[in-house]
């Protein structure tokens, strides 16, 4: 046989194998797993957008309302305090003019200077809610003049209207006409009931004057 052909031929079959290794090598492994897909990145959220024109005026106006609705409930129950002390006062009077008929004269000293003490302690309180009628009442007025020209400014503009102030502060103006009237209700029914403690309050007054008379 010829040496060199021999040579040539296994040098060829070198190769070919060489070839075939390479190949093996370069197909993709089945036990790889395939590549997990690209996820989404949802988008930036957009920063908020600043208020549109006009809503400065809006913002103070509901501000203000949600401080007058806020401070209703403790308001109402300062009445509640205020007539309880007409009440006790009154029943203190009547208490004291029961035993004046059988009292000496030292005594009813002592028991006209506890109705005298009874009166003024009532007509404090009564003074007190007075007060605080004329306060609420100027900053109702007030407050629902305000709300009442924001919301008109709102309902003037397309923009402003979609604005959320302007949405919140409709709410909040049901809510303080709420509040309103019940404040005026309350103070009316301490008024009331001033009256007829007042004039237990008399009564007991006249009986130990009429006592002393006796």
């Amino acid at each position: 046989m010829d040496v060199r052909g021999a040579v040539i031929g296994l040098a060829l079959l070198a190769a070919a194998c060489e070839g075939k290794r390479a190949d093996v090598a370069s197909m993709p492994d089945a036990s790889t797993k395939a590549a997990a897909p690209a996820v989404a990145v949802a988008p930036a959220a957009p920063a908020d957008a600043p208020p549109p024109e006009g809503a400065e005026p809006v913002d103070t106006a509901l501000a203000a309302a949600k401080a007058f609705n806020e401070a209703v409930a403790p308001a109402l129950t300062t009445v509640g305090e205020q007539e309880a002390k007409i009440r006790a006062a009154a029943a203190r009077a009547l208490a004291a003019a029961r035993g004046a008929e059988s009292a000496g004269e030292g005594q009813r000293t002592g028991l006209t200077a506890r109705v005298s003490a009874a009166r003024r302690e009532a007509d404090a309180a009564r003074k007190s809610l007075l007060d605080g009628q004329a306060k609420w009442k100027a900053e109702g007025e007030t407050q629902a003049a305000a709300v009442q020209a924001a919301i008109e400014a709102c309902n003037a503009d397309e923009v402003l209207a979609a604005y959320a102030g302007c949405v919140a502060l409709a709410a909040e103006e049901t809510l303080m006409t709420s509040n309103i009237e019940a404040l005026t209700a309350r103070y009316q029914a301490a008024d009331a009931a001033y009256a007829a403690e007042r004039a237990k309050l008399e009564e007991a007054a006249a009986s130990l004057a009429l006592a002393a008379l006796r």
